[in-house]
């Protein structure tokens, strides 16, 4: 009946954290829905579980961004989508609050790398693209570029372009 159902559901005040929590609802068993509220302006609206943010979840960071995905136990964990204030911003994989797995991560500047991570670097396979035209595509080891890879310039590529055209001629 609809009233057993707002039973199982009741608006409640808690804190979690020593922060107030507000317009908290509480489901079945300990996962409940609430916002939480940083002393640094910052604050989080999503799911809680055992007192830590676990499962879908926004975290607002205070003036420079935010970060919309799956929690476990208070860290990123699985696919979320981070972005910041002066426009990067990542999608892709997390693993215990890191990057970790495939993502795609796009910076303010128009570069760009897609592939790989580990433990918040890039690492393994990846594409890094410059906002010039030229790229990188091959192995990235800890973050920077190691193994097998091929690096591609816009300049030779246009310059190839243009000499092959004169040579038509």
């Amino acid at each position: 009946s609809r009233e057993e159902g707002m039973n199982k559901h009741k608006k409640n005040k808690n804190k979690i954290n020593n922060d107030v929590v507000v317009d908290v609802d509480v489901g079945e068993g300990d996962v409940i829905e609430g916002v939480e509220f940083y002393s640094n302006g910052d604050f989080y609206e999503g799911e809680f579980h055992g007192g830590r943010c676990s499962g879908s979840g926004v975290y607002h960071y205070f003036e420079s961004g935010r970060y919309e995905g799956e929690w476990v136990d208070g860290k990123y964990d699985g696919y979320g989508i981070e972005s910041w204030a002066r426009g990067s911003k990542y999608k892709g994989c997390y693993k215990q609050g890191l990057r970790h797995g495939f993502g795609v991560y796009k910076f303010y500047t128009g570069d760009s790398y897609a592939g790989e991570w580990c433990n918040g670097q890039s690492h393994g396979v990846g594409v890094q693209a410059c906002s010039d035209g030229s790229c990188y595509v091959g192995e990235f080891k800890f973050g920077v570029k190691h193994g097998l890879g091929c690096y591609h310039f816009r300049l030779v590529c246009l310059f190839l372009m243009v000499l092959s055209f004169y040579v038509l001629l």
